[in-house]
């Protein structure tokens, strides 16, 4: 197990290497970010300061009800949150975990105020207009607010997982490059199975 840590350490030194000194225009860059193109921030790719967060009994708030909104009700669950769905449809699992008593939900669509008293707020509507109501509301409030796949109303973004009892370990690419994250992560859940 050490030979095969130390040889992904390797690799993932290469590729950091690759990654800063590469010339924005080369095949190999281009193949890591896949052409990613991040702008909020006036304008400026943003740098994210890594931090674990302890969302036990916590107010989470998630907007939206489809299948990106219960991956992040799952992942939220798992680290003890307090969860309220707010959707006008919501997926058969988000419906089991309400009826479950896991998290709370409500059928209805979003509205102003629905943020109040969240810790952490999270949109993952196919509704621009809506995702940005919730960033506006999050930013008023002062709250961690993640709008899914939507880097410039985010303040916060989620990093790829590789979680094996209390060793957890994360993987971002400043969403430069998702893709990169997932096959790093992929390598690690290989490595510490």
């Amino acid at each position: 197990p050490f030979q095969s840590a130390l040889a992904f350490v390797t690799r993932c030194s290469h590729l950091a290497r690759i990654i800063r000194f590469s010339d924005p225009g080369d095949k190999v860059w281009n193949k890591l970010i896949e052409g990613a193109t991040i702008s909020g921030y006036n304008g400026l790719v943003a740098r994210y300061y890594p931090v674990a967060l302890d969302l036990r009994n916590y107010r989470c708030v998630v907007i939206g009800g489809g299948s990106v909104a219960e991956r992040k009700v799952k992942t939220l669950l798992e680290y003890e949150a307090s969860i309220s769905v707010i959707a006008p449809q919501a997926t058969s699992e988000l419906q089991r975990l309400a009826t479950a008593g896991a998290i709370k939900l409500e059928l209805r669509e979003y509205r102003p105020g629905d943020l109040a008293g969240a810790f952490l707020a999270m949109g993952a509507t196919d509704n621009t207009g809506v995702n940005e109501a919730i960033f506006s509301e999050a930013q008023e409030r002062g709250l961690l607010v993640n709008i899914a796949d939507d880097p410039a109303h985010c303040n916060f973004i989620v990093p790829a997982t590789v979680r094996r009892g209390d060793l957890n370990i994360a993987i971002t690419t400043g969403g430069r490059s998702p893709a990169l994250a997932r096959q790093l992560r992929q390598e690690l859940e290989e490595l510490f199975p």
